[in-house]
């Protein structure tokens, strides 16, 4: 995902020929991030001006409750998608995420339902879009009040709201890395921890997003036995090849999720003056401490499209306890 790469040819009739390759794109991608720190990463990222150009909102887009179970699988995709990239985030951080779902299903680069855009590329070992997809997240058990509010602002995606703040946004990513990508596409808005952007030229205006919902949703995930989630047919590197992912807060440090506290890997920093976690809030503040070299800076973290920190895949997987209690506590329904 470093900018421009390969143009990908159309798969069907009416689908645009994108001038970058997504899969490359994806910043599951180890390759798609520059070789920054986190605490450098955000001090560059508010260098980068907010563009000025117009920011017009997109269309609404209404799913169907015609076809309930359809629909069901929707909500579920879009739900699963607030709840992992942005579950730490303020109810806008999250209608904003919901927001560039829709905007993808809606332009003709990228799946036409929900399920297709959020699970793109989860087959893959470092292609999936929403990183949560392909690397382990599905497996943590959701804490039931966020994914109930999850719930409730996916309905409302559905039924049509629009989040004007992020326009016709199509990626983003935490303020705390830098993907190659960020240079080739406008700056739209900061909404907490999360850059917004939008393509540039014509396939970043209004007249791009023309495509239609196409329904009959897929399924690609589901609820098991212990109410943590599994992809309906995983890839064959998926069994315990990458850790659990810790949820973070906006200083980045490690919050509970609906099966136990994570622990921020320990190959981050050993005390807690010396966390990623203590040195970006430090940053965030505007604490004079705070001053890095972005030259020297080692990257130490793989950073997912929402921005959440796992460790390197050559780390220990952390074997965590199932919480059967929360898992009685929710369900898809």
């Amino acid at each position: 995902m470093r900018g421009i790469g390969s143009i990908r040819p159309a798969k069907a009739s009416g689908e645009v020929a994108l001038s970058f390759d997504p899969e490359k794109m994806a910043v599951s991608n180890p390759g798609a991030l520059k070789a920054l720190a986190p605490e450098a990463a955000y001090i560059l990222n508010t260098q980068r001006p907010v563009s000025k150009l117009p920011n017009l909102p997109a269309r609404s887009l209404i799913v169907s409750r015609t076809d309930d179970l359809s629909y069901r699988q929707a909500l579920d995709c879009m739900t699963s998608a607030i709840y992992y990239e942005a579950g730490s985030e303020s109810l806008d951080g999250q209608r904003a995420v919901a927001q560039v779902v829709l905007n993808r299903v809606r332009h003709p680069g990228y799946p036409n339902t929900i399920c297709g855009v959020v699970f793109q590329g989860s087959q893959l070992s470092t292609g999936c879009q929403f990183t949560f997809t392909c690397d382990g997240a599905l497996s943590r058990v959701p804490n039931a009040a966020a994914w109930a509010r999850a719930r409730d602002l996916g309905r409302r995606a559905l039924a049509g709201f629009v989040y004007k703040p992020v326009g016709l946004s199509t990626h983003y990513h935490a303020d705390y890395v830098m993907p190659y990508w960020a240079d080739s596409l406008v700056k739209i808005s900061s909404i907490g921890t999360h850059i917004f952007y939008r393509l540039d030229g014509a396939l970043g205006r209004s007249s791009a997003f023309g495509q239609h919902y196409g329904g009959h949703e897929p399924r690609p995930f589901a609820r098991v036995a212990d109410g943590s989630f599994a992809l309906t047919d995983p890839p064959a590197f998926a069994a315990g090849m990458f850790p659990l992912r810790p949820i973070l807060d906006s200083t980045g440090r490690a919050v509970r999720d609906g099966r136990t506290a994570p622990v921020a890997p320990g190959s981050v920093g050993a005390g807690a003056d010396n966390s990623r976690g203590a040195k970006l809030a430090d940053v965030r503040m505007g604490s004079a401490g705070a001053a890095i070299s972005a030259r020297s800076a080692r990257p130490r973290w793989i950073i997912g499209m929402d921005g959440a920190p796992q460790p390197d895949r050559s780390s220990n997987v952390v074997e965590r306890p199932v919480n059967k209690e929360v898992a009685a506590q929710f369900s898809l329904d």
